[in-house]
């Protein structure tokens, strides 16, 4: 059995055979195999709020909030997990096409696969349902909102990472962990008029990819991945804020419990709030 793999929207000049076979390789490297997955090609707000409307069901038809959100963190792909697809409907990996993408993009979104697979996606879920509980009354305001999907996105993200060191992936995972805070520098000089908040999510981002997860073998790497962006951290007088919110993941474990994530999760918007209050 092979798994079909359906593209839908236009790719524009995306290189479709390229993608296919990096996805392809990628399932292979996780050992996993379906019936069909969904590549789908967006490249503005409104795309990702029919691809929403359609196939998930994080969408209220008159709120478009969700797709800004996603698509504002959309750089290159991103993972549609089962918990927010429509009954029936298959995995979905979503392609800015005006993004660039790499081989390293799909190998992270099929780490997701395999963390859904071993029912860890399930667990950061319900997590993070209960941060959101605990805070809807600041996440009641799109900045807040997005700090709190941005926030949830890198744990994700993070135990992605220790599924790919598990499945020995310990090379990719810090060829990949480079390229995120290279392009980390460039969101610096990108973002005009920065407000705290976008300071305190470029901080968050890079310490949760710094920090490397509990089944890298290599810790003296750790280093090497802070010297990137170091100096960066320092010019935006948040080297405390940075060192805080690293000692925080350095407490995450594996496998993922709930109640970890939890209070991991809530010790950074509590630290987020203390940030923007001075």
């Amino acid at each position: 059995m092979t798994t079909k793999i359906k593209i839908i929207g236009n790719p524009g000049q995306q290189p479709i055979d390229i993608l296919k076979t990096w996805l392809e390789e990628s399932l292979k490297k996780f050992n996993l195999i379906y019936p069909e997955i969904y590549l789908i090609f967006v490249e503005n707000t409104q795309q990702v709020k029919r691809v929403c409307q359609r196939y998930t069901k994080i969408f209220s038809s008159g709120d478009s909030s969700n797709a800004e959100i996603i698509f504002g963190q959309l750089s290159a792909t991103a993972y549609f997990h089962e918990n927010i697809r429509k009954e029936g409907v298959p995995p979905i990996i979503l392609v800015n096409k005006r993004g660039e993408v790499f081989e390293d993009d799909f190998l992270d979104e099929v780490a997701h696969m395999r963390e859904e697979k071993n029912g860890w996606l399930k667990i950061e879920e319900e997590a993070f349902e209960l941060v959101s509980s605990d805070y809807v009354i600041i996440l009641d305001t799109l900045t807040w909102l997005c700090l709190f999907f941005w926030l949830r996105n890198q744990f994700h993200d993070f135990f992605s990472s220790e599924t790919m060191c598990q499945y020995g992936l310990i090379d990719e995972t810090l060829k990949e962990k480079q390229r995120k805070l290279n392009h980390w520098i460039k969101n610096i000089f990108s973002l005009e008029k920065k407000s705290k908040i976008d300071d305190f999510n470029l901080v968050m981002a890079a310490a949760l990819w710094i920090t490397l997860p509990p089944s890298y073998t290599q810790k003296e790497d750790e280093e090497k991945l802070e010297e990137i962006v170091i100096n960066y951290i320092r010019q935006m007088a948040m080297e405390a804020e940075y060192r805080k919110i690293k000692s925080i993941i350095a407490q995450l474990e594996s496998p993922p419990r709930v109640s970890n994530i939890y209070k991991c999760g809530s010790e950074i918007i509590e630290l987020a709030q203390e940030f923007l209050e001075k």
